[in-house]
């Protein structure tokens, strides 16, 4: 059984920052990390399938029979 807490959506903020500028860009800034936080996940995954792509073209011709 899972026991957890309930959040309400992501979009919601408390009520507190939503009243003043400060709070907005407070959490604009905090929207703008977390997009770059995805962004760089994408990347290093990009990388990553890149790499081991790589890494199998170049064990396939070293494993391959010679002429």
């Amino acid at each position: 059984m899972c026991v957890g807490v309930i959040i309400g959506p992501v979009h919601e903020a408390p009520t507190d920052l939503m009243g003043s500028v400060e709070g907005r860009d407070k959490m604009n800034e905090g929207k703008s990390q977390v997009n770059r936080d995805v962004d760089d996940l994408e990347l290093s995954q990009l990388e990553e399938n890149e790499v081991v792509s790589a890494v199998a073209t170049v064990l396939a011709d070293l494993c391959r029979p010679r002429e």
